[in-house]
C-alpha cells in the first residue's frame, strides 16, 4: 500500500495516479494539461450490460484551487445528448426524478447542468495522505454508481421512444 499526498500529484502532474491505476490492471490514460485544463487520468470501465452501452470513463484530477483534493467525474451523457433531451418535458422530468433519487444516495453528486453534460462528481480529500487502494476503490465505486444511473436514464429514454 502506498500513501498518495499533494506532494505526489497536483494540477499539472498526475503521473503517480496514472501508475496507481495502471499497476492494478485498470485501463488508465494520463492526459497532460491542455490550454486551461488540468492534467488528469482517464480510467475506462467497460459496459457491464450486454444490451446497453454503459461504458464509463472516470476522470481524476486535482482542482487548481484545492491542492488537497482529488476530483472524480464520470460523464453519463454528453452535453449534446443531454441538450436534445431537454426538449421533451415529460422525459426530462423523469430524468430529473432519477437524478434526485441518485443524489439521495449521498455518494457523489449527479448534475444535470454541468458543461460536460450529465455527470457524477465526487471529491476525495488527500489531506494527510490517502491510500492508493482508497483511490482505486473510489474510482470503481464512482464507475459502478455512474453505470447504474446511466442505465436508469437510458431506460427512461428508451421508454419515451
Amino acid at each position: 500500500m502506498n500513501i498518495i499526498t499533494s506532494n505526489d500529484v497536483d494540477y499539472d502532474s498526475v503521473e503517480v495516479l496514472g501508475r496507481v491505476f495502471s499497476d492494478t490492471g485498470l485501463n488508465a490514460i494520463t492526459k497532460e494539461p491542455d490550454g486551461f485544463g488540468n492534467a488528469r487520468v482517464d480510467i475506462t470501465f467497460p459496459s457491464n450490460d450486454e444490451d446497453m452501452d454503459l461504458k464509463i470513463i472516470v476522470m481524476v484530477w486535482v482542482p487548481s484551487r484545492e491542492p488537497e483534493v482529488l476530483q472524480f467525474r464520470a460523464v453519463l451523457l454528453e452535453k449534446e445528448d443531454r441538450d436534445s433531451l431537454e426538449k421533451t418535458n415529460v422525459l426530462w422530468e423523469e430524468i430529473n426524478s432519477v437524478v434526485e433519487i441518485q443524489n439521495q444516495n449521498a455518494f457523489g453528486f449527479l448534475s444535470l447542468s454541468n458543461m460536460a453534460g450529465i455527470t457524477l462528481d465526487y471529491s476525495l480529500t488527500m489531506e494527510g495522505g490517502v491510500a492508493d487502494s482508497t483511490i482505486i476503490n473510489t474510482a470503481k465505486v464512482v464507475a459502478r454508481i455512474a453505470q447504474g444511473a446511466k442505465s436508469s436514464i437510458l431506460d427512461e429514454i428508451s421508454f419515451a421512444d
